[in-house]
């Protein structure tokens, strides 16, 4: 018989020892009542974790994957959950690209919004590109355009099991020192 020390000392309450015990429709062995303390545990369990859990938010979106510093450029995407069942693998998603001085838009738009094949001034000035599904971070590869319009292209991993590709200015900044910190 399992007595109230014994529980205790399985750091459970009398309302956990009886909920296993409904459970498993009778008493637990020792054995049994050592596994529902582990998998009900502070390290392990969501009945430690619902407190904080609550706090978060669930709807909207969300940065879900590191960003990258490229150019002068923060970039990174974006996780829009499926808002029928957002425990599911799809949604959809940005790709952003924002200043790294502030955060903010950038000077002249990142993107071939036009698909002209061109980065230019009859692209539109936008920060961030739609996304049909949950992408990965992308990874940039330059060498296209001009030496005066330098341009590259993003690869997204999706969840859809594509690769996605978008076309971007590769340099709104230069490759220049734009501040100076000296560290002593």
């Amino acid at each position: 018989m399992i007595t109230p020390e014994v529980i205790a000392q399985h750091s459970l309450t009398l309302d956990e020892f009886n909920r296993i015990k409904e459970l498993l429709g009778r008493e637990p062995n020792l054995v049994e009542l050592g596994v529902f303390s582990v998998m009900w545990s502070e390290h392990c369990s969501y009945k430690s974790s619902r407190v904080h859990l609550k706090r978060l938010p669930t709807s909207g979106e969300r940065v879900a994957v590191d960003p990258i510093m490229r150019d002068g450029r923060i970039v990174f995407t974006t996780l829009i959950p499926d808002a029928s069942d957002p425990c599911s693998a799809g949604g959809t998603g940005w790709l952003m690209e924002l200043s790294y001085k502030n955060g903010g838009q950038l000077p002249a738009a990142p993107f071939d919004t036009n698909n002209d094949g061109n980065v230019n001034g009859s692209d539109a000035l936008i920060a961030g590109a739609r996304l049909s599904t949950i992408s990965s971070s992308p990874v940039a590869q330059s060498g296209y355009g001009t030496e005066t319009n330098p341009l590259e292209n993003k690869y997204l991993n999706q969840s859809s099991g594509n690769v996605a590709k978008v076309l971007e200015s590769s340099s709104l900044f230069g490759n220049r020192r734009t501040s100076w910190i000296e560290v002593r």
